[in-house]
């Protein structure tokens, strides 16, 4: 449909626009579940912090991935628009999407009989692969469908970790603070992934203007790596809430 890559990412931005407006609309058709509603409004407070330590352990150590994860946002695009075209990479995010709801379809009807730290730990161990998998790219096998396999192990992990990450909050908290606890995660979540990005794009920048773009990339994707695969291995430090 573009016979240049500006037109053809314009177009793929556009689509995808579309779709988010279209998923708000959606949203609409949403109802409240008949539950019973709280008499009193509380004030949002970190008191879940303070008095639930396997929560407040959950949440630093996801803070830590989290941390990680978001930490390859400003290096990954760097590679999978060098080497894959535009048509390549919706291949490469299909990749992600269909393993993602596979493995959502597989993992919701034997959510109950896996531990929650099994399907943490397991959601977030194999996450390490993917900045190896692009580190991969740029020095071997600097072909598309290598980025796709990334992805897909992506798509993956993360259905794993969030019917875990959903299940663990919940068996947390009780009906009134629901709300609440999921509030605290994605604040400290949101906090992570916030800081990861902009240190690692700093880092990024020096780098680059000292050791030169590529090999700048391989040593952070390296770096990427290990932080992701060492920040894993909290999880299997979580017991089960009380």
């Amino acid at each position: 449909l573009g016979d240049t890559t500006f037109k053809q990412y314009s177009i793929i931005l556009r689509v995808t626009a579309l779709l988010f407006i279209l998923s708000a609309c959606v949203t609409l058709f949403i109802f409240d579940p008949p539950v019973k509603k709280l008499q009193e409004k509380t004030v949002f407070s970190l008191a879940p912090i303070k008095k639930n330590r396997e929560f407040r352990r959950f949440v630093f150590i996801n803070s830590i991935m989290f941390f990680f994860m978001s930490a390859g946002w400003p290096i990954f695009g760097f590679v999978r628009a060098e080497y894959a075209t535009a048509q390549e990479n919706t291949f490469i995010w299909a990749a992600f999407s269909i393993a993602q709801i596979l493995t959502l379809l597989i993992v919701n009807k034997i959510i109950n009989i896996i531990p929650r730290k099994t399907l943490l730990f397991f959601g977030r161990v194999f996450m390490f692969y993917i900045p190896l998998n692009l580190a991969f790219t740029v020095l071997w096998w600097p072909y598309w469908w290598v980025i796709a396999i990334g992805s897909a192990v992506s798509g993956m992990s993360n259905a794993i970790f969030i019917v875990g990450q959903n299940s663990f909050i919940l068996d947390c908290a009780t009906t009134e603070e629901k709300g609440t606890y999921t509030g605290i995660y994605n604040l400290f979540l949101g906090i992570s992934m916030f800081f990861g990005s902009l240190v690692f794009g700093l880092i990024a920048e020096l780098m680059f203007s000292s050791l030169g773009k590529w090999k700048a990339i391989t040593y952070l994707l390296i770096v990427i790596t290990i932080g992701r695969f060492v920040s894993s291995l909290g999880y299997l430090t979580i017991r089960k809430p009380k």
